[in-house]
């Protein structure tokens, strides 16, 4: 403290301690107070407010407790309610078990002359009060908010289900787009149309939401398209939404005979996206006379490739040292099975590589059409990372699916092996994109808003 000097330490008890003021010598005053508190400010600004006070910042005298010289620094003046703090947004932020305050190597590292480690009880009522708190900040930010969007999603983790719901609004005074998340909780059971539409009527209510909510962004599965045909604005019917299973009965005969109301759909751009590029494109392909054979052929060696280097250490450095680490194709990953067919067209010298490592060499017309399929899907797979992005907005979509059919449209002149491709990416788009494309009015509106196209 910068006024320090004026006051003489007398005795230290626990948090607090008692001093004695300098400046009523000879009288003897003695004060008490908190070690942290400035409230004897008040005694030098009401008693010797004719004296004029000077700051010292570097003084011998110090109001802390005496401590030997080789002791480290322990941030004795930060308040116990601020090692909380840190210590439950260390919990919270890097997603950390409760458990961890029971480690002795956690307690070494946190605990301090005047810090303690909470227990496992304690911390777990402060993430709950914490929530709660996140909770209400929500509700208090959204309470004048007109219009929003909402995103829900379904996942397994552990053998375990789980529904995920976010909320997304334009702030009326930034103009930026603030997003949230509303919700993170267990299914039990089968993921049923009837579960999700109670689970989505439950979070809009309980956040008092009603009609605020302009969308609701899902991805294409049977279940949600399912929900929002029976209790939605159900704007198009596609193959996804004819194949959806009729035996379920209405959810208003099964919940006290109260029938919900969904507002408008939209699927996942992104979504739609890698359904094209991960199974469309693999029908036409492999149902495709010129292109059956080799397409099989050639990602058949790349599998090969991929298995060998991950079982066998030699085959792995083999790979090394002629390119990074092949990825492996997943259908929760959108791009990678692009991403892994253009890893393995990135190494030099292929055939050595397959020779070294012991598998099927790739002939010219697979080479040629692997580095075809790559030079065709990369328009696609730069739009998904771009719309799958924190970043990406509805406005982007019509000016981007547009900017690739074109490209497909003048990547048909090079083609000498996957000649029938850029057709079929482009139907396929066009039969996905159906109800964006006839009916352009909206996503012309977002896309003339953006800053980015004007």
């Amino acid at each position: 403290w910068k006024y320090k000097h004026y006051f003489e330490l007398k005795k230290i008890h626990r948090k607090n301690i008692t001093v004695i003021c300098l400046l009523c010598k000879p009288m003897v005053r003695e004060y008490s107070t908190a070690k942290n508190s400035t409230s004897n400010l008040k005694h030098l600004y009401n008693i010797h407010k004719t004296t004029e006070l000077v700051t010292r910042l570097n003084t011998q005298q110090s109001l802390k407790r005496p401590r030997c010289d080789d002791e480290e620094d322990d941030d004795d003046d930060v308040p116990p309610a601020a090692n909380k703090k840190k210590l439950l947004n260390f919990v919270i932020e890097t997603i950390q078990p409760p458990d961890i305050v029971k480690q002795p190597s956690f307690k070494q590292l946190v605990e301090g002359p005047n810090t303690k480690v909470m227990t496992r009880k304690t911390l777990t009522s402060h993430i709950d009060a914490t929530y709660r708190t996140m909770r209400t900040t929500i509700m208090v930010r959204l309470a004048d908010i007109k219009s929003v969007c909402t995103t829900a999603d379904i996942w397994t983790a552990h053998n375990k289900s789980f529904f995920g719901m976010t909320c997304h609004w334009i702030d009326p005074t930034l103009f930026q787009r603030v997003s949230a998340a509303l919700a993170c909780t267990q299914i039990h059971g089968k993921h049923t149309f009837n579960v999700i539409v109670s689970l989505i009527d439950e979070i809009h209510t309980s956040f008092s939401l009603g009609d605020k909510v302009v969308r609701t962004v899902t991805d294409n599965g049977l279940n949600f398209a399912k929900a929002f045909k029976e209790y939605g604005f159900q704007e198009e019917e596609d193959e996804e939404t004819a194949k959806v299973d009729h035996k379920f009965g209405l959810i208003s005969d099964m919940i006290d005979h109260q029938p919900f109301q969904l507002l408008k759909h939209q699927r996942c751009t992104t979504h739609r996206l890698n359904l094209i590029t991960a199974y469309d494109i693999h029908k036409h392909l492999s149902c495709t006379s010129s292109t059956s054979a080799v397409y099989h052929s050639s990602i058949a060696k790349c599998s090969a490739l991929r298995n060998k280097a991950s079982r066998s250490y030699k085959a792995y450095e083999v790979i090394e040292d002629n390119a990074t680490k092949l990825i492996v194709p997943c259908v929760t990953r959108w791009n990678s099975f692009y991403n892994a067919v253009e890893m393995v067209m990135s190494i030099e010298h292929l055939s050595i590589v397959c020779d070294e490592m012991g598998v099927a060499k790739f002939k010219m017309h697979e080479i040629t059409f692997l580095k075809e399929y790559c030079k065709v899907l990369k328009p696609l797979a730069m739009a998904l990372d771009i719309l799958q992005g924190e970043k990406s907005y509805y406005g982007y979509l019509l000016p981007m699916l547009l900017k690739r059919m074109d490209h497909l449209q003048h990547s048909k002149v090079d083609l000498k092996v996957a000649t029938s491709l850029p057709n079929a990416i482009i139907t396929s788009i066009r039969k996905r994109f159906a109800l964006l494309l006839n009916n352009t009015e909206e996503a012309m509106l977002a896309a003339v808003t953006l800053p980015m196209f004007k």
